[in-house]
């Protein structure tokens, strides 16, 4: 049975759990598939987490593995449930002289998946780029470069070019 100190961490990591689901999915109701999946296969599996290492990367991984199982067994369908849903992925950002977030936000909901988890784990969440390389799997530099390009098309956009830094790193 996991702690009570186990459970109240947890308990106090589900909005993050939310929020990383939903710069992955694009989906509200996927995001809360996700978290709530990633509970419990960390109640399941609570005898696996080491007591004082980050708790927030040990979920974040476990949930970055769901999601790519979720993908995987999904190839062939699309996460979006209307038509409506797959229209909203891409619009141009508005030109204006000073950052508003919303439009910040929405920009960053247009960059590839890659780059936009990426930056909300660093730049969002504020984990460092070795805790998002591992929730990623992917290296150190490659966090680095993902977030250059997502800052790079950010900039674009707010300059009123269209972003196409879009590569996958």
């Amino acid at each position: 049975m996991p702690s009570e100190r186990f459970r109240e961490d947890l308990k106090n990591l589900v909005p993050d759990l939310f929020r990383f689901a939903q710069s992955m999915s694009r989906n509200r109701e996927i995001a809360e598939e996700l978290a709530a999946e990633t509970v419990i296969v960390a109640m399941r599996n609570w005898e696996q987490f080491r007591p004082g290492s980050n708790m927030a990367a040990w979920l974040y991984t476990i949930q970055a593995g769901i999601y790519q199982n979720m993908l995987r067994k999904n190839r062939k369908r699309s996460f979006y449930e209307t038509d409506a849903d797959a229209t909203m992925v891409g619009f141009p950002a508005p030109q204006q002289s000073t950052v508003d977030l919303d439009d910040a936000f929405r920009v960053i909901e247009t960059l590839p998946d890659e780059q936009r988890q990426a930056i909300y784990l660093v730049c969002r969440d504020g984990h460092s780029y070795e805790d998002a390389a591992r929730i990623l799997d992917c290296e150190v530099g490659t966090v680095k470069s993902r977030i250059y390009r997502a800052r790079a098309a950010i900039a674009k956009a707010f300059e009123g070019e269209p972003a196409k830094v879009a590569m996958k790193a």
